[in-house]
């Protein structure tokens, strides 16, 4: 920002200016603002999903077949039961990691919150 043009003369102006006097310089213009800083890249796409480990595989097989024998589920749980995330997405069912070995398992199916019967 260009501020001299506010600032006050240097010297005082004389009491009695004289018939003929010079104008003073014109003042220099300001430089251009300088110009925006380029966009920022794109941000890279999310990484592709790891595979899902043995155990959550063979437990999602067995979700899926005792799925098909809920017969009232008001509350509509199991609409969440949906692809291979089954820790992260579906209610009611709980992963953890093993002592044993270290391996990310379900852990438990609650259905005390969520009202299902089952055949």
């Amino acid at each position: 920002m260009c501020l001299y043009k506010y600032l006050p003369p240097l010297l005082p102006e004389p009491p009695e200016s004289p018939p003929e006097t010079i104008p003073p310089p014109p003042l220099p213009e300001c430089p251009p603002p300088p110009p925006p800083p380029p966009p920022r890249p794109p941000k890279p796409p999310p990484q592709p999903p790891s595979p899902l480990p043995l155990e959550l595989k063979l437990a999602l097989k067995v979700i899926q077949r005792f799925r098909k024998t809920i017969t009232y589920d008001p509350l509509h749980i199991i609409d969440t039961w949906k692809g291979n995330n089954l820790c992260r997405d579906d209610k009611g069912i709980l992963c953890d990691t093993t002592i044993n070995d270290n391996k990310h398992r379900v852990a438990s199916i609650n259905f005390n919150k969520n009202s299902a019967a089952i055949k």
